[in-house]
């Protein structure tokens, strides 16, 4: 193949074949080698272009380990370890892991097994293989410094916990320029393993005692902007992939960098770089079941906790006790669930292929939007208006009917913090709006304005063309008997045209249309403490004759600077739930 090198020889390593390599770590390419020596058959797992690397090369020497390996045996930790190392040098773009024909430090798979035995009985690793009648460790990397040669690296960054491994390939002039420590979380079968490591082969492993993973120890950073940029992450990944069985959310990271987000299922166990803390989210509320792949994944990191969902509420996640090594506060989990469970909602949406829209309005005690001329700022306190724009984040678009987007001029942006901004729809009435005269026209590159069908002249700037989409929608009447744009057409238009997640942001007047149509999936609701007596109030619904008949929420309430808002679920009336 044009993208191989020839088969060549250095030394006594022979390059038999090169292929490539496709693996659920990544893409690499896979070399060949047979020590001509004794006739081994040893391979290089190569990412990158190997005339492309820059020194000093990341490299792990791996020796064969069948049962950790291939079968998963929880008595050594050299299966975790390859792919911890897969996923690492997949991380940096490139690198190579040397793997040799080695099995058993040395001894073969049969004495290996016989050493298992020997084990069984009360042994160590290290008495076991001398019961046998061999040395600790009878592994030799001459063969590796050949293979390096061959693939012309001449310094590497090694991955390892064994100075007797560095030790051995200094021997042989290869230069180390750094070491990569590589160290799984022991288990209850390979605790006494690990621990020989330590004592009588030096291996530079620091054991704790080893905790049950049932323990209320973790205490996560609180600081919502931590995990903020995980959150956005989680959104754009949650549009563009498809569901898969068995879905999980992590959410990781450390007390000095911001958290990352990824998607995983339990046939892949997800890698973790340089993390400390982990938060699973379990979609399918089945991850606890397999004991093994929870060690696995919690092996990699000191804290980790799963939340599961337990409840009609799509944001309504709890913790489950059943498995976790530690517990965050009240009161971070609470603030990071608040658009967690939005993401969840929005995911639920997104796989049942239909718009998802939610509404946040902010009021007064006695239930007021705006003073009797229309004025609303500052009704609530920055803690809101700051979750405000993390909502517009957190959408495709953010919609304001025509008397918000005349009378309060909104900008629409995220200027408050991190993410991109949403696309502006404004829903029109039977009147034309002075375009010209709102903010959002010289910030945004792309609007949506709504208009009713039946309306035949419009009048748009011919400046404005270019940059607004203008959806025609069909009339229907609200309980007053004014003429509105049918609610549910304006989902399916928009979800039509690219927008999946619509963020309503008032007025009033507009929430309460899309409330009374059943299309509301989440209200925010944020109560100032404040009494205005008089002005616009914050719904507008048909006059009704009995308790029974009103709008019935599911709620949920949070904390905002000494403010209150409400996450507000509207309960389905006709299943009496």
């Amino acid at each position: 193949m044009s993208d191989q090198k020839p088969i060549t020889e250095s030394g006594f390593a022979e390059t038999v074949a090169i292929a490539k390599l496709p693996s659920e770590f990544g893409t690499f390419k896979i070399y060949g080698y047979r020590n001509t020596l004794d006739n081994s058959e040893n391979v290089a797992i190569i990412k990158g272009e190997v005339e492309k690397f820059d020194n000093p090369v990341m490299v792990r020497i791996h020796s064969e380990c069948l049962t950790g390996d291939a079968l998963g045996s929880l008595r050594c930790d050299c299966g975790m370890q390859l792919q911890i190392a897969l996923r690492m040098i997949e991380k940096a773009g490139q690198g190579v892991i040397i793997y040799l024909a080695q099995e058993g430090r040395g001894i073969g798979l049969l004495n290996k097994v016989k050493a298992y035995s020997l084990q069984d009985l009360g042994l160590d690793t290290v008495e076991a293989n001398e019961r046998l009648g061999f040395s600790a460790d009878l592994r030799d990397y001459s063969i590796v410094a050949q293979i390096l040669k061959d693939l012309g690296v001449k310094q590497i960054r090694l991955i390892t916990n064994n100075p007797r491994k560095i030790a051995g390939l200094e021997s042989y002039g290869i230069e180390i320029a750094d070491r990569i420590p590589l160290v799984i979380e022991p288990n209850d079968y390979n605790l006494n393993y690990l621990t020989t490591k330590a004592k009588k082969l030096g291996h530079l492993i620091k054991l704790k005692h080893r905790q049950p993973l049932a323990v209320n120890t973790l205490i996560v950073d609180e600081h919502l902007e931590d995990i903020w940029s995980a959150l956005l992450e989680c959104k754009e990944v949650m549009k563009n992939e498809s569901p898969q069985r068995n879905e999980y959310w992590a959410f990781f990271g450390n007390a000095k960098s911001p958290w990352s987000f990824q998607k995983f299922s339990s046939g892949k166990i997800p890698f973790f770089p340089e993390s400390d803390f982990l938060i699973i989210i379990d979609l399918t509320n089945d991850f606890c079941q397999d004991l093994n792949f929870v060690s696995k994944v919690f092996s990699q990191v000191q804290y980790a906790i799963v939340f599961k969902n337990s409840s009609p509420f799509k944001s309504d996640l709890v913790q489950d006790t059943q498995c976790f090594k530690g517990m965050w506060s009240s009161n971070g989990w609470q603030i990071f669930s608040l658009y967690l469970g939005l993401l969840v909602a929005q995911r639920a949406a997104y796989l049942e292929k239909r718009p998802f829209l939610m509404a946040h309005l902010a009021q007064s005690l006695d239930g007021r939007i705006a003073a009797t001329n229309g004025n609303s700022q500052w009704l609530s306190n920055e803690a809101n208006l700051k979750h405000a724009h993390r909502l517009r984040a957190l959408h495709d678009a953010v919609m304001v009917g025509a008397v918000t987007a005349t009378l309060d001029n909104p900008k629409l942006t995220v200027r408050l913090v991190t993410g991109k901004h949403p696309i502006p729809v404004i829903i029109e009435g039977q009147s034309d709006l002075k375009l010209d005269d709102l903010q959002m026209m010289a910030l945004h590159e792309r609007m949506i304005v709504l208009y009713p069908q039946e309306k035949q002249h419009r009048v748009i700037p011919q400046a404005a063309k270019e940059k607004i989409l203008e959806l025609p929608i069909s009339s229907t009447k609200d309980s007053h008997e004014n003429s509105v744009l049918a609610p549910s057409e304006i989902l399916n238009v928009l979800y039509e045209n690219g927008i999946s997640s619509i963020f309503l942001e008032g007025g009033g007047q507009t929430v309460s249309y899309f409330l009374q149509a059943d299309c509301i999936e989440l209200l925010h609701l944020h109560v100032s403490p404040l009494i205005l007596g008089s002005g616009r109030s914050s719904f507008t619904l048909p006059v009704i004759d009995s308790i029974d008949k009103g709008l019935r929420f599911k709620m949920k309430h949070f904390d905002f600077d000494g403010e209150i808002l409400m996450e507000l679920l509207l309960l389905n009336k006709q299943s009496g739930i």
